[in-house]
């Protein structure tokens, strides 16, 4: 975890990257994290995921991890905002929609 808090303070994308494909295999490995670590891990790469720089690709993979650190039912004591979210699937879903007045 202060691998990717590292990372993610620096901007550093590849580095970031390659933390959390070994996050992956923590969690694949059936590690258990503790609600706080994982509260911290949707809190660093949220961001990341909701960057309008990154190519939907490499956003793509980041919203991955978030999902498979956190795809337990058990309520996390973090908040994530809903509107960027739905302003990604927009942008990707309706591209072309004119907003009406």
């Amino acid at each position: 975890l202060e691998e990717l808090r590292g990372k993610a303070a620096r901007g550093d994308l590849i580095g970031l990257r390659h933390a959390c494909f070994r996050l992956k295999r923590v969690v694949h490995a059936r590690y258990r994290l503790e609600l706080s670590e994982k509260a911290a891990v949707v809190d660093l790469l949220l961001p990341v995921v909701l960057s309008r720089t990154l190519t939907w690709a490499k956003a793509s993979y980041f919203a991955g991890v978030i999902v498979s650190v956190v795809k337990e039912k058990e309520a996390l004591p973090t908040v994530v905002p809903w509107r960027p979210l739905f302003g990604i699937v927009r942008r990707l879903f309706f591209p072309c929609t004119r907003v009406l007045l």
